[in-house]
């Protein structure tokens, strides 16, 4: 089955991070048949060395060159239209696929037909990916996939691989300001897609104190309550649950880092994640 990582790259990335992220894609079980790298807007010099040494190595990595820094939602929806085949895999330029992540994915997809995305648990790290300070767990099931996401982002993105068409169907990314993938996953179970996760970390994220920080503020609250004024409108949210959603975000994008570090840890835990999913 052949299949195609799409990810893009902005100035402001460490050159050290990118590299490391395409070796983990180029040195899998089952490598993938291309990977469209979006550069989103003029890169650094250091990042456009990296760039050219894998281009240099790897003929399947082609580049695609955006004049001005779009954001992460169009620069992927661009992306995609030179995605040549069915299957995409997506994945972030400072993150590092386990070794044998494509072989599995590609293997459930074959396996489960009727899946149109599948993703993964992540395991996040600051420096060293061999020592983990936390798994991001995700459900498994679609029903289970289906009802989280009526709370929060029910996959995690650098995880995910899917199905183009039903992607495409269900509109492709958009830019907003906050959750272009979670907006994508809602219009894919809106049209019928189904959703799984495998329960194993595929993908080592890097997180450090700049992740929480791009996360608070009025800025990124307001970008998260267009969101879901969207999914209130559309029908996917009710009332309660559109209401429940906004006081829940409205405290953490004010919350000091350690809280909302520990915030976002109640919010995960599975027993958690069922109680709001139910109400």
């Amino acid at each position: 089955m052949n299949f195609t990582v799409l990810m893009s790259v902005y100035y402001q990335e460490e050159p050290r991070f990118l590299d490391e992220s395409l070796q983990s894609i180029f040195d899998q079980t089952l490598p993938p048949t291309e990977v469209i790298l979006i550069e989103d807007g003029p890169l650094t010099n250091e990042l456009d060395k990296v760039v050219d040494s894998w281009c240099e190595k790897e003929k399947s990595l082609k580049v695609v060159k955006l004049d001005q820094n779009k954001g992460l939602g169009e620069a992927l929806r661009i992306g995609m239209g030179y995605c040549s085949h069915a299957i995409i895999a997506r994945m972030d330029s400072d993150d590092i696929s386990c070794k044998d992540r494509f072989e599995k994915q590609i293997k459930f997809l074959q396996d489960n037909p009727e899946i149109d995305v599948v993703g993964s648990d992540i395991a996040e790290f600051n420096n060293d990916p061999a020592e983990t300070i936390a798994v991001r767990r995700m459900p498994c099931e679609h029903g289970q996939i289906s009802a989280t996401a009526k709370v929060r982002c029910p996959m995690n993105h650098v995880s995910v691989m899917f199905r183009k068409e039903q992607a495409i169907s269900a509109g492709s990314y958009v830019l907003i300001t906050a959750g272009e993938d979670y907006y994508l996953w809602v219009r894919m179970i809106q049209a019928g897609a189904k959703f799984a996760n495998i329960p194993e970390s595929l993908v080592h994220v890097r997180v450090g104190s700049g992740m929480l920080g791009r996360r608070v503020g009025f800025k990124y609250l307001k970008g998260e309550i267009k969101l879901h004024t969207i999914f209130f409108k559309t029908g996917f949210l009710t009332l309660f649950e559109y209401l429940r959603n906004i006081m829940i975000r409205a405290v953490m994008r004010f919350l000091p880092g350690k809280l909302m570090s520990n915030f976002y840890s109640f919010l995960r835990n599975d027993r958690i994640q069922g109680f709001l999913a139910d109400r």
